[in-house]
């Protein structure tokens, strides 16, 4: 979570051949890219992605604002993977990369932070949420064994374990039981 105040302008490359860019603002950028796509972690490219750290809103939303008048020609639609329930419709823009590291560091204001190569960044804001994750596998645990857990929840479970792995190769034997009970897809 970010201290109050503090706001986040992103630049996520998306993973694969094309050179297409989700550009956004967030007080909790990680939280706002785990709602992009259930595989997220898959989805982005983090180590081709950028995090500019600003103390105020009215600087982020400058340098948001700043970014999306200096890419305006190159917007693009969405890629179809992209549930768009997560919003940011005009904020896709396609063969961007070679212009980010300037304009990054173009709208820094001093004392902000400008970060390229986001997985370290992201694995420790990840170790952060494992003791919430576990509490809630544990309640998914007992609505599995009880036939009360749906499909697409269970689904969604298994993605954010998945993530956790992504960042954290431990985390996969720290929710061991617990995942070997959701993809049996019932009691152990």
């Amino acid at each position: 979570m970010s201290p109050a105040g503090e706001t986040h302008v992103y630049v996520l490359a998306r993973a694969g051949f094309e050179d297409i860019v989700k550009l956004g603002m967030s007080h909790q950028p990680l939280v706002r890219w785990q709602s992009f796509h259930p595989r997220w972690f898959e989805a982005f490219d983090l180590d081709a992605s950028w995090l500019l750290r600003f103390d105020t809103r009215r600087e982020a939303r400058a340098c948001e604002t700043g970014f999306h008048r200096a890419l305006a020609a190159h917007r693009c639609p969405a890629p179809l993977d992209m549930p768009m329930v997560a919003g940011g419709r005009t904020e896709w823009y396609r063969g961007t990369q070679e212009r980010i590291a300037g304009l990054a560091a173009a709208f820094a204001v001093p004392d902000s932070d400008v970060m390229r190569g986001l997985a370290p960044w992201t694995a420790m804001r990840m170790r952060e949420q494992q003791a919430g994750l576990y509490e809630l596998l544990a309640t998914a645990v007992d609505l599995s064994w009880q036939g009360c857990l749906e499909p697409a929840a269970r689904r969604r479970l298994l993605d954010l374990v998945d993530a956790q792995a992504c960042f954290d190769a431990s985390a996969t034997e720290r929710f061991e039981e617990q995942v070997a009970v959701l993809r049996g897809g019932g009691a152990a």
